[in-house]
């Protein structure tokens, strides 16, 4: 497809254009080029791009949130990592992790899929202190099967203390790990509560997360 684009762009017989870019009309790509004779007109003169018919919509983004209670004798994991030297974890029916559950939902939000709560209800004995890594696991195995790939994350987490920036690196490294991609294709950013609300005055952690997934079938 992208040969076809550019063999498109190159072949064109547009004169006096500066630049080339991409539209997608009657589901075929097309190639543009902006022509500077017009102005601020910004004439546009298509060249139909062959081969390039799109069968099915390929990319597909979902969000995430979750937030979850600081309570005293549980450990705080953040984004799969144990975050040590504070006396709180979060409370919940698995091990309360909200990053992942934010970056879990964010994916079953994308591929159409429903939420966490539907996939591991609180109320299933099965999932009582479960790693959220396994939970997030078992989505990525399911997306697996409907050819649905990771192409980015971004990640926040609302946290008044601990200071979360100290621990990004990790977390920004386990979390591809987990979805299997390059680390460029992660961001992890950390806030704080600006000591308002219930993250604010430290009484919960809250996590946010958005998701890029492509449809890429098998070759036959």
């Amino acid at each position: 497809m992208t040969e076809n684009v550019a063999e498109a762009a190159e072949t064109a017989d547009l004169p006096g254009s500066r630049s080339f870019g991409f539209r997608v009309l009657r589901g075929r790509f097309l190639v543009y080029a902006v022509s500077p004779a017009k102005g601020a007109r910004h004439w546009l003169q298509y060249a139909a791009c062959s081969g390039c018919v799109m069968s099915a919509v390929t990319l597909r983004i979902g969000e995430g949130h979750d937030t979850h209670r600081t309570i005293g004798g549980r450990p705080l994991v953040i984004g799969g990592v144990v975050i040590t030297g504070v006396p709180f974890g979060l409370d919940g029916h698995s091990d309360a992790d909200v990053l992942l559950h934010a970056v879990t939902d964010a994916l079953l939000g994308a591929a159409g899929l429903g939420d966490i709560g539907e996939w591991f209800p609180n109320t299933d004995e099965r999932w009582r202190g479960a790693d959220s890594a396994v939970l997030l696991k078992a989505v990525l195995r399911e997306l697996e099967q409907q050819s649905l790939h990771v192409v980015n994350l971004d990640c926040t987490v609302h946290a008044e203390k601990p200071r979360m920036g100290p621990w990004k690196p990790l977390i920004r490294q386990r979390l591809a790990d987990l979805l299997q991609v390059d680390l460029q294709r992660v961001n992890v950013k950390a806030k704080s509560g600006e000591a308002v609300g219930p993250v604010g005055r430290g009484e919960a952690i809250s996590a946010a997360a958005v998701v890029l997934l492509q449809y890429r079938p098998a070759a036959d």
